[in-house]
């Protein structure tokens, strides 16, 4: 997989966009008002059907941008996620009506580092958690990733059909002890079918596939070796008896999601829409240097859904809406005698000791108009409740989060005779309404102690999360093109005097 690779892409996307449709300057900026505009984004869970795509956008466009991101934190909320990152980006999206037929992919491809992770040495732990490889070092982390993604849709009379894929290939790395490095493949595949019902509404359905690979190793160049290798069960637990040995310089993940969905939208954007989704997430930790053995079992149930109604009169758009998903996530532990000779280790059970259960539900509203040539203006009010509950069985141990909160966005944009300014800024608070702690059995002064207590005081203290997002169009007419530049940024202040910050730009563009 080489950088060639994404532009080979991108070529094969922008001549598809110049052979499949004939634009101005004035088509390029309605597709980009299009994306831009959050009426357009309020009802995005039912586009996850593939064959929605059909309707979810009047016009073509391709854009192609390059970016550069930081974000640090003072002291790392989850210590196994790190501190901060540091990345440089390029991607390219492009989405091609022709008639009937709708086409759409991207390529990206980015470059950074991780900022000091500490608990863990595997990608994607948000993927894998409890069940990570881990020691007490930790460090800065190297991270290449490359990001691939195709979909087509048709219009059969009331009957639409789409297929979608996409493909991450990410290594991770350090370079001075301890040596770990990971690397993944994901694929996602998807396909879904839309029924007309009448003239107004599109009854869908889909289903879809993904299957995960992750293969980590860990070397070690100081000739007294390293620090103790982990192999982490959940809430601090880890297995004594596959953490302690050479054997142990290797793991490997393998794992699939099934998933299906149902959809009700309206064809013009204005009107009722439901969507409801489930999958299911399983996977195993190997370790290939005990004969291959599958140490632990994981598997992730998520819910998740949106209702809501979105209106339109003349210039004016509003909406409301409930989203939000239910999980939950159940670990098993292997159990096994002692290998005799070249036998592999026999399995003598399994035990269910990790459980998590997690609730995220957001209550929305949108109000806004949009002046064909002039002044455009949205608010956004929403409030959230979370609950976040991870169980461990024997020893007995909890760590239970509670919150509550609101917020509100509003965007505001001016269309000048050659250029667009966007301005969003948003402001959230999220305040504690539960937090439990316990850890039988486990050294609280001890490191793996200090850290379940840190991560414990970072996650349940009050937050506020306040940003700004600016950017600037400019077309070029006779070109039928348009560059642009953006600029993000968000800060975080914790209730335990922890803070956060990120901050983006983005240098594109779009045709």
């Amino acid at each position: 997989m080489t950088f060639r690779c994404t532009l080979a892409l991108l070529s094969l996307c922008a001549g598809m966009s110049a052979r499949g449709v004939q634009r101005d300057s004035s088509s390029v900026a309605t597709g980009l008002g299009e994306r831009l505009s959050p009426a357009g984004h309020f009802m995005h869970e039912v586009y996850r059907n593939p064959a929605a795509q059909v309707y979810r956008f009047k016009t073509s466009l391709t854009t192609i941008g390059l970016s550069g991101s930081y974000r640090q934190e003072d002291e790392a909320v989850v210590s196994q996620v790190g501190r901060g990152n540091r990345y440089a980006a390029f991607d390219a999206q492009s989405y091609i009506r022709r008639g009937k037929n709708t086409v759409w992919g991207g390529a990206g491809y980015r470059l950074g580092r991780t900022m000091h992770t500490e608990w863990n040495e595997n990608a994607d732990f948000e993927l894998l958690y409890p069940y990570v490889w881990a020691d007490s070092v930790g460090g800065n982390l190297i991270s290449e990733r490359y990001a691939f993604a195709g979909g087509f849709a048709r219009e059969f009379g009331r009957v639409a059909w789409g297929i979608y894929a996409d493909y991450r290939a990410e290594i991770e790395y350090r370079t001075v002890d301890p040596r770990p490095k990971s690397v993944v493949s994901d694929l996602n595949l998807s396909t879904g079918a839309t029924l007309s019902l009448g003239e107004c509404y599109r009854l869908g359905t889909s289903v879809n596939l993904r299957v995960y690979r992750q293969k980590s190793s860990m070397s070690f160049y100081a000739p007294l070796g390293g620090p103790k290798l982990y192999q982490m069960l959940g809430l601090g637990m880890y297995s004594t008896r596959f953490s302690s040995s050479e054997n142990n310089t290797s793991v490997y993940f393998s794992g699939r999601t099934y998933g299906a969905g149902l959809e009700l939208f309206p064809r013009d954007g204005a009107g009722l829409f439901l969507s409801v989704h489930y999958s299911g997430w399983a996977v195993r930790r190997i370790l290939p240097g005990y004969q291959k053995l599958p140490l632990t079992r994981l598997v992730d149930n998520v819910f998740d859904g949106a209702l809501g109604w979105q209106g339109q009169s003349g210039i004016h758009h509003w909406g409301i809406k409930l989203s939000g998903n239910y999980a939950k996530r159940l670990g098993t532990e292997y159990i096994y005698g002692d290998a005799s000779g070249s036998q592999n280790y026999p399995k003598l059970g399994a035990v269910e000791q990790y459980r998590n259960n997690r609730t995220d539900l957001v209550l929305s509203a949108l109000w806004g108009f949009e002046e064909m040539r002039g002044w455009s203006f949205y608010a956004e009010p929403r409030g959230r409740y979370y609950d976040f509950e991870a169980t461990y069985l024997s020893p007995s141990r909890k760590m239970q989060l509670g919150k509550v909160g609101c917020g509100a966005g509003l965007t505001v944009e001016k269309r000048l005779r050659r250029s667009v300014l966007h301005l969003s800024v948003s402001a959230d608070y999220l305040a504690n309404r539960t937090a439990e702690l316990k850890l039988d059995g486990l050294d609280m002064d001890g490191s793996i102690g200090q850290m379940m207590q840190r991560n414990f005081g970072h996650l349940s203290a009050d937050m506020t999360l306040y940003g700004a997002s600016f950017r600037w169009n400019y077309d070029f007419p006779r070109a039928s093109m348009a560059l642009y530049v953006q600029g993000d940024w968000q800060h975080g202040s914790f209730a335990d005097g922890n803070r956060s910050d990120y901050a983006r730009i983005v240098f594109g563009v779009a045709f």
